[in-house]
């Protein structure tokens, strides 16, 4: 089991607080969908070379008659760590050794594979980005992609991509509550055709710290400077050339976080769908160290949580007092904070897919079913007064801080939508034009 917060109150305070806490987490439902599409691919996709050779992934794997790749297969899978340590389960160190002895691991003789794993629903035209981003950088192939979407254009994409293209897409009826065992039974599937491993959301893309003269002197004097930036270039010969020679079974952490700044005046004079143009335009905070997310030495990996900000490795390296986490220079370009609206949509999506509140209730009963979620009387006070007191003393459960944030929006959206952008207004950053860059590179249409 996961490690639980003693303290509820702390827990919620932090989250509302920091946006560095925020994890959007995509919502599901068990509605069952169509899956109708009639897009093709045009012929600007076949210019890129990064596209696979073999367009189409190969299968091997099964989720519920849903197919994905297990390739390669870079350990058999009765010959893993993870099979000797179930069976043996002593979990000491010299079995780990012993493992290693039998098994060679040279990743400087051939290209290291990170696979990583999204869960998502309904998040167009964000999804579209997301990909191509990440197959620009990791190959088609090595995404995958669990999905709960009902709308339309999501579908046709990730239809579009999976048939075309090998993405790995799984799509998926099992709710926010369910959805965990789908993604640790994928995640161990595929563990013995991995390097490496790791499971982020739709609003969070891998970049890397460059070895750049600012970020150098930020290393070095542990100070901010306002010329480094997290980048998507050269992720994948830092874990080539760097990282591989690291990694010991550990398991490791993205080392630093850049969060979006939102701004209304942006928000309000760029249209919200058109990703690039308002993801290349919106300001990020400077990279801060973090433990935000955890990356798995898939040789080790036992078991994610929704977030991925802990998970277990198997032992002896689930012992963290004899082996912490590894910290690597790897990075999260975290576009939660946008635009109010975006992430109003997003808490409400949460809250339902979470069953606190259903599709068909009013907002006057979703008020009334959130405040006893949060052990509270519902506030008669004008909205200002009520928006205050929800701030506060608030107990934690899953999702505790989007059932915040959508009740204030519900109580008082005005004053709440006012209170949002004003917490950044302090906030100093700049916009990222490496991310913007490699978004532009990236999208094939």
């Amino acid at each position: 089991m996961f490690a639980q917060h003693t303290s509820a109150t702390l827990f919620v305070a932090l989250v509302l607080l920091s946006p560095l806490l925020l994890n959007l987490v995509a919502s599901w439902t068990n509605t069952s969908r169509v899956l109708e599409y009639n897009l093709k691919p045009s012929g600007e996709w076949k210019g890129h070379d990064w596209l696979p050779d073999s367009q189409v992934a190969k299968v091997g794997c099964d989720l519920r008659g849903e197919q994905f790749s297990c390739e390669p297969e870079i350990h058999a899978r009765n010959e893993t760590y993870a099979a000797l340590s179930e069976s043996e389960g002593d979990g000491k160190l010299d079995s780990w050794r012993s493992w290693l002895h039998n098994h060679r691991w040279e990743p400087k003789q051939r290209k290291m594979v990170m696979k990583v794993l999204l869960m998502t629903k309904d998040e167009w035209p964000l999804i579209k980005s997301w990909v191509f981003y990440h197959a620009k950088m990791f190959g088609f192939n090595n995404l995958y992609i669990i999905d709960a979407s009902e709308n339309h254009e999501c579908i046709t994409f990730l239809t579009d991509v999976r048939a075309n293209y090998g993405v790995n897409v799984i799509f998926s009826a099992s709710n926010l509550n369910e959805v965990i065992k789908d993604i640790n039974y994928v995640m161990t599937e595929i563990s013995a055709a991995s390097d490496l491993m790791i499971k982020i959301d739709t609003d969070e893309f891998l970049a890397v710290l460059p070895d750049t003269e600012p970020c150098s002197k930020y290393l070095a004097n542990n100070t901010l400077h306002n010329d480094c930036f997290l980048t998507p270039f050269g992720v994948l010969e830092y874990i080539q050339e760097e990282l591989s020679q690291n990694m010991d079974g550990s398991l490791l952490k993205t080392g630093y976080l850049s969060n979006s700044i939102s701004k209304q005046s942006i928000c309000e004079s760029i249209d919200r769908g058109d990703i690039q143009s308002l993801y290349g335009n919106i300001p990020f905070m400077m990279p801060a160290p973090t433990l935000f997310k955890t990356v798995f030495d898939s040789r080790t990996y036992r078991e994610v949580d929704l977030g991925s900000h802990g998970g277990l490795a198997w032992q002896p390296f689930n012992n963290l007092e004899e082996h912490p986490y590894l910290m690597t220079k790897l990075g999260i370009i975290h576009v939660h904070s946008t635009c109010y609206e975006d992430e109003m949509e997003n808490n409400a999506k949460a809250v339902t897919s979470h069953a606190y509140v259903s599709p068909e209730d009013t907002d006057l009963e979703r008020i009334e079913k959130l405040y006893k979620m949060i052990d509270s009387p519902p506030c008669h006070a004008g909205p200002a007064e009520c928006c205050a007191s929800l701030r506060m003393n608030v107990p934690c459960f899953s999702s505790c801080h989007k059932v915040v944030g959508y009740l204030n929006h519900l109580v008082c959206p005005e004053e709440d939508k006012q209170k949002y952008y004003e917490n950044f207004a302090s906030t100093e950053g700049n916009t990222n034009l490496l991310f913007r860059k490699y978004l532009e590179e990236s999208a094939l249409y």
